[in-house]
């Protein structure tokens, strides 16, 4: 069964707002991960309008921002504004670019943000994602809690890193933060 928009305005309260969304700005990264599925030679994005249309026409209670790194978007700071006025919880997963490029109160208004961590050393982080990616992402997360804003960190489970993930989980316990683990 599909509901239009207008429908839902006559379901029950729990339906109104239902729907956790998670949209990808752009497809575009700074970094060149081996194990990522993105085409890196084509760059998706979309616009405000296209993003304003979606929000209009699911019941969405909560955003996150994932897929490429957002913060390479031009328009991510008028997107971001326009979804900090809408009644959801937003959150955001991130290499630590797309927080990099924002203000302290831009930051905060993520309910969570969810920094990508694969391996518990900056030697094997940066050789798998980038240089300086360990710091990067280490420096943002730091940042994050500073501000008060809940930070998760992420793993992706890869033969290169199985047999490290209680290492990586050390790491990530330093920030009393939790470590999700994508297979």
């Amino acid at each position: 069964m599909t509901l239009a928009a207008s429908q839902i305005s006559d379901r029950p309260a729990e339906i109104a707002r239902s729907f956790a969304l998670g949209i990808g700005l752009t497809n575009e990264c700074n970094l060149s991960c081996a194990f990522c599925y993105r085409d890196p030679t084509r760059v998706d994005r979309l616009s405000l309008d296209q993003v304003r249309s979606v929000m209009q026409s699911v019941p969405v209670r909560s955003v996150n921002l994932g897929t490429g790194e957002n913060g390479m978007h031009p328009q991510f700071e008028p997107m971001l504004d326009y979804l900090r006025g809408q009644p959801i919880k937003l959150t955001i997963t991130s290499n630590g670019h797309s927080i990099e490029v924002l203000d302290d109160e831009q930051v905060t208004a993520f309910k969570d943000i969810e920094f990508s961590l694969d391996y518990p050393n900056e030697a094997e982080q940066d050789n798998q994602r980038g240089p300086g990616n360990w710091r990067l992402l280490h420096e943002q997360a730091a940042r994050c809690r500073k501000l008060g804003v809940s930070v998760t960190f992420i793993a992706v489970m890869m033969r290169s890193n199985y047999d490290r993930l209680a290492d990586i989980a050390a790491v990530v316990k330093e920030y009393d933060a939790p470590l999700r683990i994508n297979v």
